[in-house]
């Protein structure tokens, strides 16, 4: 499982944010939101996860992607991986 930590900035980009997200979703039967509040996305799919990184960057925000692994109820987190940002806004 892994999980999309991001902040967005308080702009209205935080609307081209969330249509992209609702886009590729539709395009793409195999991506799913496991659980989501707004600031956190937990995904199956590791492309999907990297959408929504790469996607809150392009808008001016930041994100972390994590593998979560949970034992017995509680959520151990680790940082998955560090994504450099190809195009800069």
């Amino acid at each position: 499982m892994l999980m999309v930590d991001y902040d967005l900035p308080q702009n209205n980009r935080r609307r081209t944010f969330y249509n992209r997200i609702k886009q590729y979703m539709e395009e793409d039967e195999a991506a799913s939101i496991k659980f989501s509040t707004q600031s956190v996305v937990l995904t199956e799919d590791a492309k999907f996860a990297l959408f929504i990184a790469d996607q809150a960057r392009e808008v001016g925000g930041k994100a972390h992607i994590y593998e979560v692994n949970e034992i017995d109820g509680f959520s151990l987190r680790k940082q998955f991986e560090e994504f450099v940002v190809i195009s800069q806004v």
